[in-house]
């Protein structure tokens, strides 16, 4: 069956010379699609690039295995192909399809197809197909001097050196600030009226960690200044624009707090030194949404996500962090350097140190440029701020150097990003939605193809359409918090004609009480799978939760079903 996003699919398979940007759905064929553009890379054309050359970065060791897994596949089967080796039916004709390509579209013969495949399978172990975190580190090994690295340095995964450090020279430099003498007494008098131990202990560990800086932090924020603003302007639209509902309603009052607080944390945010006696805001008290605006959905959304905002930013918390942040700095600094000097590396290490090396080491930057001539990086939309400079550092010419991340020119054809915004798990392990849009952006500007891939290869339509039907109507466009959603298509034929999501309300439960509404609702899942007479082995049954366990086993065991 021909899926119907081809003609994308094969953009952003075999326009080689291009950078592409692919937008792609769950289950769209996204490792498939990977593996096809590396196997392009390295067999199409007059200059192919070596397998050594091609960087693939994954989110997992896992998902990198994969992608090395099927590569060796396709690169065998075409190599038996070509050498009139035994192969299977649907094997052949895969590799027939490929040849054909490479033949029509790239002019590539097959002596020079056959020998570029089997050098690409001989080399595939020197292939740097693994995670970011693996690839920084080889970086780093590269170039230990310029990275200020140990050449033998030891990556602490599992955080366990780091914690032992800090437990023995957090007490010992306690002592020395604190003790009988102590050298910042005012200082230290003064954050300890407003924070505990606990809370600056906390923070100390936040400035050790080397995702920070720490030269740069207790200074003003223009950018979360901005987005306080953005949303302080928001927020008083709605209060400006509405008529006050009837009642008891305290809305209004709601809005006017929560913009006040906003507006007074933005300006400690970008103050250079925030007071720490300056008036706190009236605490928020959240009001319910009026039923008189309730025809006003998106209005309603943003002033969900925005009330907790407006209630925990503090114009004095801002000041408290700041002054902490001061005292505490020389002792991260000092904590840096002697987890430096015993050979640890920490994963955030990996990555802010290698970028750091790109950014200002021209001599690496250049022959690394030159070393590696295409990026493919899966799953981007879990790119961290850190990890998404590093990669634009390398996706430029060689020859060309900017400055700055954001004056970075991406040349044509060296970037291949894989992602889909509205999968992403932004802020777990960093990942940001306006560094996202803003690597992108560089791309486009650049010139890069965007693809979408919107054919699933996993679901029966019936379960998509139930899917868009829901997601489309909850996960709208957000600037700044989220993506619109993209509809997703069945590349399979449905299999019956039979509805294939239903929705079953629980009413018969004795006083509405959970535990004789989950045994109601358990009878009818247990009734439900003997009525439809199919094999045992074709039903799951999922759960929000493990409470409900309890009753479903006892149902399954009333009614003598396996499980």
């Amino acid at each position: 069956m021909e899926a119907p996003d081809r003609e994308h699919r094969d953009l952003a398979r075999l326009s080689l010379e291009a950078s592409v940007v692919v937008e792609a759905g769950a289950g769209t064929g996204k490792t498939t699609l990977l593996t096809d553009r590396i196997l392009f890379l390295v067999l199409a054309g007059e200059k192919p690039a070596k397998i050594e050359e091609v960087v693939a970065l994954t989110f997992t060791e896992k998902a990198a295995g994969e992608i090395k897994v099927r590569l060796s596949e396709r690169l065998g089967e075409l190599s038996a192909r070509l050498s009139k080796g035994l192969l299977s039916e649907e094997a052949a004709e895969r590799a027939d399809r490929t040849l054909g390509e490479l033949k029509e579209r790239f002019k590539t013969p097959e002596e020079a197809i056959l020998g570029r495949a089997r050098a690409a399978l001989e080399d595939l172990d020197k292939a740097p197909i693994g995670t970011i975190h693996s690839f920084c580190s080889q970086i780093l090994r590269l170039y230990p001097v310029e990275a200020g690295v140990d050449p033998a340095f030891r990556v602490d995964a599992d955080e366990r050196g780091m914690k032992e450090l800090f437990a023995s020279d957090w007490a010992r430099w306690l002592d020395d600030e604190l003790g009988e003498r102590p050298p910042r007494k005012t200082e230290w008098l003064e954050v300890l009226a407003l924070a505990t131990l606990e809370d600056l202990e906390a923070l100390a560990r936040e400035l050790c960690s080397e995702k920070l800086d720490p030269q740069k932090i207790g200074g003003s924020d223009q950018r979360a200044a901005e987005e306080l603003r953005r949303l302080a302007k928001n927020t008083a639209a709605i209060r400006l624009s509405k008529p006050a509902p009837k009642g008891n309603s305290r809305i209004m009052e709601a809005l006017d707090k929560a913009e006040k607080r906003l507006l007074a944390a933005a300006d400690a945010a970008e103050a250079a030194e925030p007071s720490l006696t300056a008036p706190e805001p009236a605490e928020l008290n959240k009001s319910a949404w009026p039923k008189a605006w309730a025809e006003d959905e998106e209005g309603k959304k943003f002033y969900e996500s925005m009330c907790p905002v407006a209630a925990a930013v503090s114009p004095r918390g801002e000041a408290i962090t700041r002054r902490a942040a001061k005292l505490l700095i020389p002792f991260a600094l000092k904590f840096r350097a002697e987890f430096s000097r015993r050979g640890w590396v920490s994963n955030d290490g990996l990555l802010s140190l290698a970028r750091d090396l790109l950014r200002d080491s021209a001599r690496p930057r250049e022959e690394l440029k030159r070393r590696f001539k295409t990026l493919l990086i899966d799953e981007f939309q879990d790119t961290d701020p850190v990890q998404g400079e590093l990669l634009l550092y390398l996706s430029e010419a060689p020859g060309t150097g900017a400055k700055s991340w954001k004056e970075v020119v991406p040349a044509p054809g060296r970037v291949f990003i894989v992602g889909d915004p509205k999968q992403s798990i932004y802020r777990f392990r960093g990942a940001d939605i306006f560094a996202y849009e803003g690597f992108i952006g560089r791309l486009t500007a650049a010139k890069a193809l965007a693809c979408d891939l919107t054919a699933n290869f996993r679901s029966v339509p019936g379960v998509i359409g139930a899917v868009n039907a829901v997601f489309s109507s909850v996960m709208r466009l957000e600037a700044g918090v989220q993506p619109a959603y993209k509809g997703i298509l069945a590349a399979k034929k449905s299999v019956s004609s039979e509805e294939c999501v239903r929705v079953v309300a629980i009413t018969e439960a004795v006083g509405g009480l959970a535990p004789a509404s989950h045994r109601t609702e358990a009878l009818w899942i247990a009734r439900r799978i003997l009525e439809e007479k199919r094999a045992f082995k074709d039903y799951a049954v999922l759960m929000r939760a493990s409470t409900v366990l309890p009753f479903l086993l006892d149902a399954f065991k009333a009614l003598a079903i396996p499980y």
